[in-house]
């Protein structure tokens, strides 16, 4: 009964199916892109970064939002669903995110991450929501795909873009401070070098149009034996591969105000860039232990 009216809440399917009405920021488009239909529940929300980087759209080459593959919902993804958000490095859905000289003017910020190492950090694009946790809820999911052009070139460099789902303000994640929840299984960040990536041309869907599909003869790969990085091998010629579909969950407590923020940023440069596609959040009546990220 999240808006309180004594009655068990139906399902909000294809919330973002409706059509824009007038008057309709940017901000809640997004929000209903990525599945939070119930506006009671969000206390503010913001986009920032450069406006080119960041919406919400109903497709990306060959990319669709995520619905029920059977049409029942009981894989556990909606039965109806018509658009996802996007946040990039570059323009969203840049058609040549390989180009070197494609950068968004923001340069030199801090990085958002809990425990920043320093680096140089460029084209920061965010979407910052504050939720309050709905009274029945005890954890909440949402599902991502990440893309990068510096996918094989750049792993085991120090060129490496990054994605943050960032938590603030929920008790049972480090005492209420920034956490990023969004990982491997080996506890690295979304970049390049995470275990997820896919490589190419053996994608777990299609990714055709996105422009992170590009065939390349002349691409290298090379190890860091320093920091125990191996690159692909054989280098695939490619430039370009993605981690596929991922779902991070999270643990949350009912009746606090938490805020959840979707990061991606430029490292090292302000060149070549990475995406990453957000849908189907969804509050959580199971309990959640710990943050993580599954395939």
């Amino acid at each position: 009964d999240n808006n309180c009216n004594g009655a068990i809440d139906e399902p909000e399917l294809g919330c973002d199916c409706d059509g824009v009405e007038p008057g309709t920021t940017v901000a809640e488009r997004m929000a209903r892109a990525i599945g939070i239909c119930n506006t009671s529940a969000i206390v503010s929300m913001t986009p920032s970064g450069n406006p080119t980087a960041y919406g919400a759209f109903a497709e990306h080459g060959a990319v669709f939002p995520r619905v029920s593959m059977d049409g029942s919902g009981l894989d556990g993804l909606p039965v109806r669903n018509c658009e996802f958000a996007i946040l990039a490095t570059g323009p969203a859905r840049n058609p040549t995110p390989q180009d070197s000289d494609m950068d968004l003017g923001i340069v030199g910020v801090s990085d958002p991450a809990p425990n920043p190492d320093g680096a140089e950090i460029n084209d920061l694009t965010q979407f910052s929501l504050t939720l309050k946790v709905p009274g029945n809820a005890k954890g909440f999911s949402f599902d991502f795909l990440f893309f990068s052009v510096e996918y094989p070139e750049f792993v085991c460099s120090t060129f490496n873009d990054t994605f943050y789902a960032l938590v603030t303000g929920e008790p049972q994640l480090n005492g209420g401070g920034k956490t990023n929840i969004s990982f491997d299984n080996e506890a690295n960040e979304i970049t390049v070098n995470n275990g997820f990536f896919e490589y190419p041309p053996y994608w777990s869907l299609d990714i055709t149009g996105t422009a992170y599909e590009t065939t390349d003869t002349y691409t290298n790969c090379s190890d860091d034996p320093t920091i125990g990085c191996t690159a692909p091998d054989p280098c695939p010629g490619y430039i370009g591969s993605t981690t596929g579909w991922l779902r991070t969950s999270s643990p949350a407590t009912p009746g606090e105000e938490i805020t959840l923020t979707f990061s991606i940023h430029d490292e090292g440069d302000n060149i070549l860039d990475s995406a990453v596609i957000i849908d189907n959040f969804k509050w959580l009546s199971v309990p959640v232990e710990d943050p993580g990220t599954v395939k």
